[in-house]
């Protein structure tokens, strides 16, 4: 007779202390749905009996299946729950959080991010640790103080796969062990049962994995194995049982450097994965569970599990071995499986056993495109948790793993395990008006639901009306129109509802557009004028700028107006059901500037004098742009003239070119200077060489020249190039 039990995967505390990812390989284009909610992280399937529990990235445990001593959770009086739940779990503390659940036989184990254990359910063996043999209904602490030597450390690890035993595994490297000892699974080389956690690791141990009547420990040394052996389950090459932990077998083909880095105890066969994804397997092999191909091909000792098919720098990531069947789950998401396939728990579609990895391919349409984060191997049921957080199951998952409605078995494909049905409401916006749109009001659903929309006329489907609004046609008058809307979200059913349906009328004209945007002059304008109602709609323009026009039947105003100012639009529109009119300010500002305008504050400056120059700018269009002066720049065409900002000193008389510059666009001005009254004069090139300066000098300063015989007063007169003076006393 074979004994059957459920084997929990490892993970350790940091890894499940928030929600599982999934790699992707370089160049997968993954489109996930949105984030299920709840976002279940890990799921733990029963190997002995159909209770799953779930877990959320929240710390929340939910349970649902069958269960006779109250491994549910819920007491000993609930042993079915036909959809999952959450459970009560005891007060903790502050801060602390579930991280981790495992599913024995008949009873069950949680831990917490700061090592607290729960335990709940039968307890004949003491599989519980709390010292005694008294079944619990509801999650119980088992106290630290439980766990011998455990000093500073804390349990980072649990498993509670095995028939009625249970293993824990500490942040130091110690492994503890409790409950159903026939067989010697506890490890301390006896076969009676411990109702209290014993140690027998003291130190190394990465992670533990308890079968069916038999155990295992991963430590820097080694894989160490002990218990029943009838199979070569413990993989040291033998069939005789041990009663305290022995090292297994070599395991062929390790690359340079890897190391075995999980192993997962099946019902009578066992998996172990490399940190390269190496896969080996060996225990009994009756039903192609080893995945070693056709045959019985038991062995007592590892052999490699070949993958095939796995993408370019994909590899094994985890592995779970269930009651005489297999998982592996790669890198990218993706699930292989094979073995016992009598109730469709390979999810392949059928019900034939496979004898080598089989790649899972078909997947709800929910769950199409997102990675698988987290796979758990059961009794007879398989169960996997998306990255998106949503749950799914395959095999006998009906009314015993989560789903009323399903069949119990087989169902030999995934198929989403739900927490109720999605749920909402949906109405009409407004009352329809053909020629105006209406909007489906949603109300209710649940959080993460993702909706989609039906319109309906008459009671049929309208093609292509599928958005969340819809605009009433004059086909529809008259017609009852109503929209579906269904709702669908990981973890839900998915959830129909039906507004109530309303008749469409007829609707006057409305214009909905606000106002003109502002025009250049000089633009070609193109202004459509938005208006809703029942059509066909006709437009005029009741006051319209000479240069525009609007379509009659478009409403879009056209035309080219070059003269800057605001002018006033009326539109009217009409139909068959009424008129509207809009009222609009177009403004029309200049264009570009094209040209400029100097002014300077006097043309007819005198020798020395300083003046301003204002410039404005203007189109094409002769529209002013406006001031310019601030942003111009100006040069003189004589060297001497003295030029800050707008403003020019002219030192000497004689015309003078000043241009200006401002925005791209150039333009002159010639100022005369008039000579200062009484200066030199003359046309002789000594006039501006020679005495010009001293002339000025003299002339605007009164300079006195001092002779050598007293105060003298100098004149000076040019002729024909030649300085002359007379002297008076």
């Amino acid at each position: 007779m074979r004994l059957t039990t459920r084997t929990a995967r490892v993970l350790a505390a940091s890894v499940l202390a928030s929600a599982l990812t999934v790699a992707v390989l370089p160049g997968t284009a993954v489109a996930l749905p949105p984030n299920a909610d709840p976002h279940f992280v890990q799921v733990d399937a029963g190997r002995f009996n159909h209770a799953v529990l779930g877990l959320t990235d929240d710390g929340t445990v939910y349970s649902w299946g069958v269960g006779f001593y109250g491994e549910l959770g819920e007491g000993t009086s609930v042993i079915e729950k036909l959809t999952p739940s959450p459970i009560a779990l005891p007060a903790l503390a502050a801060g602390d959080r579930v991280i981790q659940v495992s599913v024995g036989s008949e009873h069950a184990l949680a831990l917490t991010e700061q090592g607290t254990v729960l335990a709940w359910g039968r307890n004949e063996s003491g599989q519980l640790g709390l010292g005694d043999t008294a079944t619990r209904g509801t999650p119980t602490i088992v106290p630290t103080s439980a766990f011998p030597g455990l000093s500073t450390a804390r349990i980072v690890a649990i498993s509670a796969s095995g028939a009625d035993h249970s293993l824990a595994l500490s942040s130091s490297g110690q492994v503890f062990a409790w409950g159903w000892n026939g067989f010697g699974q506890v490890g301390d080389n006896s076969v009676s049962d411990r109702w209290s956690p014993v140690r027998v690791i003291n130190n190394s141990a990465t992670s533990v994995s308890a079968g069916n009547g038999y155990s295992f420990a991963v430590t820097s040394a080694g894989v160490y194995s002990w218990g029943i052996n009838l199979y070569g389950q413990l993989g040291n090459g033998t069939t005789s049982a041990r009663l305290v932990p022995s090292s297994t077998a070599a395991f062929p083909g390790l690359a340079s450097g890897e190391q075995i880095v999980e192993v997962a105890a099946g019902g009578d066969h066992v998996l172990a994965r490399g940190s390269h994804g190496t896969v080996y397997s060996w225990g009994d092999d009756g039903y192609g569970q080893l995945g070693l191909g056709a045959g019985d091909d038991s062995r007592t000792a590892p052999a490699i599990v070949t993958v095939p098919g796995l993408a370019s720098g994909d590899t094994v990531e985890s592995v779970d071995a269930g009651e005489g069947y297999s998982l592996a789950r790669t890198a990218a998401g993706s699930l292989y499986t094979w073995g016992f396939n009598s109730d469709g728990q390979l999810a392949l579609g059928d019900l034939a056993d496979r004898d080598s990895p089989t790649p899972v391919t078909a997947f709800p349409a929910v769950l199409d495109d997102a990675p698988i984060a987290h796979a758990s191997a059961g009794h007879d049921g398989a169960v996997i948790v998306s990255a998106t957080g949503g749950v799914y199951g395959s095999g006998r998952f009906g009314g015993l793993l989560g789903d009323e409605t399903a069949s119990d078995y087989p169902v030999s494909t995934f198929s989403n395990i739900r927490l109720g049905d999605l749920a909402g409401s949906a109405s009409l916006s407004a009352a329809p008006l053909a020629g105006t749109p209406v909007s489906a009001n949603t109300t209710g659903w649940n959080a993460g639901a993702v909706l989609s929309y039906q319109w309906q006329r008459g009671g049929s489907d309208i093609g292509g009306a599928t958005g969340s609004s819809y605009t009433p046609v004059v086909g529809d008058l008259g017609q009852q129109l109503r929209v579906v809307v269904t709702a669908t979200a990981e973890n839900f059913a998915t959830g129909t509802t039906t507004s109530t349906a309303a008749t469409v009328a007829a609707a006057a004209p409305d214009i909905q557009t606000l106002s003109l945007p502002p025009a250049t002059a000089g633009d070609v304008l193109s202004i459509p004028i938005v208006t809703t109602g029942t059509g066909p709609l006709y437009y005029s323009g009741v006051t319209l700028p000479s240069g525009l026009s609007i379509g009659t039947t478009t409403g879009v105003i056209s035309g080219t107006l070059t003269v800057v100012g605001s002018y006033t639009v009326q539109i009217q529109v009409s139909s068959d059901y009424g008129v509207d009119n809009g009222y609009f300010t177009l403004s029309v500002v200049p264009g570009a500037t094209t040209r400029l305008t100097l002014l300077p504050s006097t043309t007819t400056p005198t020798q020395g004098d300083t003046i301003d120059v204002t410039v404005v700018g203007y189109d094409a269009y002769d529209n002013e742009v406006g001031n310019l002066t601030s942003e111009t720049v100006f040069v003189s065409d004589v060297s001497t003239d003295l030029v800050v900002g707008n403003a020019i000193t002219f030192p000497q008389a004689s015309p003078h070119t000043i241009t200006a510059t401002a925005r791209g666009v150039s333009e002159s001005v010639v100022i005369q200077v008039t000579p200062l009254r009484g200066s030199l004069s003359g046309t002789g090139a000594a006039d501006t060489g020679e005495v010009a300066a001293v002339a000025i000098l003299a002339l605007v300063l009164g300079t006195v020249l001092l002779g050598a015989g007293g105060l003298t007063v100098t004149r000076m007169r040019l002729r024909s190039g030649v300085a002359r003076s007379r002297r008076s006393a």
